[in-house]
């Protein structure tokens, strides 16, 4: 069984009751597979507990302070971002 839990402004990026009571359910149901979708106030904050094995995935929608749509992306540096950005000229975007 998988299941999709959704959070505004708490777990895993902010510590309190409810984060707690996440981190305790889904390490508590090992036998079930966990997928979490965060909304979160902005793009840059980190995640604070460690992830449960069984959390599968980790969707993170920021409300604000999101750009561009490469913000989102996971292995890609600031340092990256911006040299890709540097790179694409018009004629690169039309082809």
């Amino acid at each position: 069984m998988r299941v999709l839990l959704i959070f505004s402004g708490t777990y895993p990026y902010h510590y309190g009751g409810v984060s707690v009571w996440a981190q305790n359910l889904i390490s508590g149901l090992s036998e079930i597979e966990f997928e979490v979708l965060s909304v979160i106030a902005e793009p840059h904050l980190r995640v604070r507990y460690p992830l449960p094995q069984n959390l599968k995935r980790l969707y993170t929608l920021p409300l604000w302070g999101a750009e561009l749509v490469e913000e989102y992306l996971e292995d890609a540096s600031v340092l990256e971002l911006a040299s890709r950005r540097r790179r694409t000229t018009d004629k690169v975007a039309e082809e």
